[in-house]
Formats: C-alpha cells, structure tokens, sequence
C-alpha cells in the first residue's frame, strides 16, 4: 500500500449545535424506519466499484472514541479520532473524526478499537465535522472480498506512482499529468483529479483540454463556482466544444447567475433540487435531465423536450402542450397540467397526479401510468395502445373517442368515466370498478369484460 501526500483541507471543531443537529437526524432515521424493515441491506459491488464509488479511502490507528446517546434513541453516535498514515482516495487531514453509531438497523458501524490500524472507507459530512462511514461503507476485516480490495488497493497505488514517476522523469512534459488526472478522474478521486488538470493548465495555458477537463471534474463535485472559472478558461480559447459551453452554462445557473437559464442547455443537467416555476421555457430541451426534486409549477413548457429524463418533482399546472415526453421517469405532480398533443410513449409516470389535467390527443404507447390519480382529467382522443393503467383513479375521467388498444385497467377506478366511442379492444378491464355513471361505448358488455360494480359511494380504490 502506497503512501500519498496530504492534500490541502481542513477539520473544522465540533460545536454542541452541529453535533445536535447530528443526534437529531440520526434519531429521526432511526426512528422512520418500520419495524417490519429493521434489517441493514447492502447492494453487493465489486472491488473496484466500491472503490469508485467511495469519496475517501484511508489507513490510520484509532486514538481515542467517544459515545454518546441521543435522548430517547436506543443507540450511540460514535465520534472516533484517527491518525492517517496512507491515503488513497479524497483528502484527509492528518488527524480525522470519523463518525458512526450502533444504529445496525439502518446500517450503523461502531467497531473502531482504540490502538488499532483500521481501513478506512467514508464520505465527508454535511455538517463538515469529520467523515462518516456505516456498515456497507467499511471493508471487511478478512475474507477474499477484503482479499481483492487490498489488491485493487495495491493496483491504484502502483499505478499512481508510475504516473507520478514519469512526472518526475519528464517536468517539461504535460502528458504524463493529463495522464494522471485522467487515472484520478476514472477513479472518481475527483479533489486530486482537479488539480492535476488545473496544473496541466498552468503548464500550458492554451491547452483547451485541461481546463474543460478540470471543469467537467469541478462540475461533477458539484464545485460550481470553481467549475466556471475552468470552463470560461476553456471556452475562451479557439474554436471551444458545444459540450464545453453546455456545461458553462449550467454551471453559471448551479452557482447562482440566474441570468444564465436564458441561453443554457439543459440536456444531461443532473441536479438535486431545481426551481424552475413559473419561467417561459417552451421549446427547450431537458433530455437525459436528471432532477432529484424538479418545480415547474406553471412553467410555460409547449414544445418542450425531456426525452429519457429522470424528473421527480412538480409540474402543476405547467403547460406542456405538444411536449415530448419520451421515455420519462417520474412526473410526480402533474395536477392541471395542459399536456394536450405531447408524447408519453414508454413515459414511467407511474403514481403520477393527474387531477384535472388536460390529455387531449396525447399519444402514449406503452406508456406507464399506473396508480396513477387521474380523476377529472382529460384524455380525450388520446392514442394510448398498451398502455398501463392500473390501479389508476380514474373517476370521472374523460376518455371520449380515445384509443386504449390492448391497455391495462386492472382494478382502476372508473367510476364516472366518460369511455363513450372510446376503443377498448384487447383492453384488460379485470376487476375495475364502475357505477352507474360511467359512460361505455354503445353495446359494451362491462360485466363480461370482468368489471365490477362499485359497492362503495365513492367507488374507492384498494390501496
């Protein structure tokens, strides 16, 4: 195992509020969890994708731990002190808290012996105190998975000294520094990646390369501010690439400058939470977007693209007239939301609120909507062969003249619902629910297509 150098950080003391507020999370996760669920689960990864995957990595001895016991929790938070003596991913002082618990339920780590030399796997903390780690963080301490994570270990300390020697052997040549910052950006060792590429650009300030790489590094940190001091060095160099504006604006816009949404690309933009409500936005493209809480609540989105975009998140009565909705993931709130003429196909909105949104003429094969609470919309002449809506509420929804070729209604609700002139061959209707309000089309045998009759005024749905 290879010794690496400290890189610049620091270790910021911990204060009775920050430590609180840490307790009360801790509690409130432990807490929420059901009791039916109080069992840790771990997704299985090999050596090297835990490495990837995993900010900081490093050896050191514990030495000192302390305990201490939220109110009214059944566990301890535990704040251990480490000396770092090799490092191999992220940087790390030379003295580390690193914080766990005994909460096992939710995946707490708690074994940090005092005088013992530990593997260290963490990430850093919100709060800036230290680095946690839990149990599906942590190594083992023997086996053969331990066994090939030394050796992947060895293999990256290995590699990164050739790198650094051929630094050493040529000082005047760039290419053993981009060399090495693209090793650090494959192992998502993204600080140092960073600065290798920001020395490489130092070398040789025309290289274009070098400052939209440590830009891309910067960005993918979610380092935005320093991300475009990197990509305007790089887009003002000859002839720069359309990747590199597109990502200079969106770092513009997650760093603050809310005069950059005017000209940005929003394709592959992946942010945690995004406001965008009420902006005239029509025509733009949000393709391969990835939000994980997106607003768009009365945005102005006809024409629109989000092809194969993962949005969770709100776009009440947004206006998404002829939008393309391709391949969509989430949708979330959608209630009064005008969606006439867009596409849906292969669209994943399942549990999506549809209330009183209007669907006119949408076309949407394959597409997923079940669960989803749709009562009072609009469907009217809509074009959706296979599509999924079961266990919808549907009540009092408008499917007049709409085409339902082959689609699943299985245990929806469809009290109410206007299915006059709608095509319903091949549909699967088993076990939904209708009343005496629902309008079929003429000669429609309800009964003989497996529905039922609500029994219930409301004609609730089974939850």
């Amino acid at each position: 195992m290879a010794k690496r150098s400290m890189a610049d950080g620091s270790v910021r003391a911990t204060g009775l509020a920050r430590h609180a507020r840490a307790a009360a999370v801790a509690v409130l996760a432990y807490l929420m969890v059901p009791s039916a669920a109080l069992a840790c689960s771990c997704i299985q990864m090999s050596a090297e994708q835990r490495v990837r995957s995993t900010p900081l990595i490093f050896l050191g001895r514990v030495v000192e731990v302390r305990r201490t016991q939220p109110q009214g929790a059944g566990f301890e938070l535990i704040a251990a002190t480490i000396q770092v003596s090799e490092r191999w991913k992220g940087d790390v002082e030379d003295v580390v808290r690193v914080h766990g618990n005994t909460a096992t339920p939710i995946c707490g780590y708690s074994h940090f012996p005092e005088g013992e030399v530990l593997l260290v796997m963490a990430h850093p903390r919100p709060e800036g105190d230290g680095v946690g780690t839990d149990l599906c963080s942590m190594p083992p301490s023997s086996g053969g998975d331990r066994a090939a994570l030394d050796g992947t270990l060895r293999e990256i300390g290995l590699r990164r000294s050739l790198f650094e020697g051929d630094i050493e052997r040529a000082p005047q040549s760039v290419l053993p520094v981009i060399g090495l910052a693209r090793f650090l950006e494959d192992w998502r060792d993204l600080p140092a990646a960073a600065r290798a590429y920001a020395a490489a650009g130092r070398a040789v300030p025309e290289l274009q390369l070098a400052h939209a790489s440590e830009g891309r590094v910067l960005f993918v940190a979610h380092r935005y501010r320093e991300a475009v001091a990197a990509l305007e060095r790089a887009a003002g160099l000859p002839e720069p690439e359309a990747d590199t504006i597109r990502m200079l604006g969106q770092a513009r816009f997650l760093a603050g400058d809310d005069g950059a949404i005017q000209t940005m690309d929003f394709r592959g933009l992946e942010a945690g939470e995004i406001n965008l409500s009420g902006r005239d936005l029509a025509g733009r493209d949000f393709s391969g977007a990835r939000f994980g809480r997106g607003r768009f609540d009365g945005a102005h989105l006809a024409g629109a693209r989000f092809i194969g975009s993962r949005i969770s998140g709100s776009f009440a009565r947004a206006d998404l007239t002829g939008a393309s909705l391709e391949q969509m993931q989430g949708g979330g709130d959608l209630s009064g939301a005008r969606l006439d003429g867009a596409n849906l196909a292969r669209a994943m909105l399942f549990g999506a609120v549809l209330r009183g949104a209007s669907l006119r003429g949408v076309t949407g094969a394959d597409v997923n909507l079940g669960r989803a609470l749709a009562s009072g919309a609009v469907f009217a002449n809509a074009r959706l062969p296979l599509a999924r809506l079961h266990e919808a509420d549907l009540s009092e929804t408008d499917f007049s003249g709409a085409s339902l070729l082959g689609a699943s209604l299985v245990r929806s609700s469809l009290c109410g619902a206007n299915l006059s002139q709608a095509d319903l061959r091949g549909a699967n209707l088993s076990n939904a629910r209708f009343d005496a309000h629902t309008r079929f089309p003429p000669g429609f045998d309800a009964l003989g297509r497996g529905m039922v009759v609500a029994t219930t005024p409301a004609c609730d749905l089974p939850r």
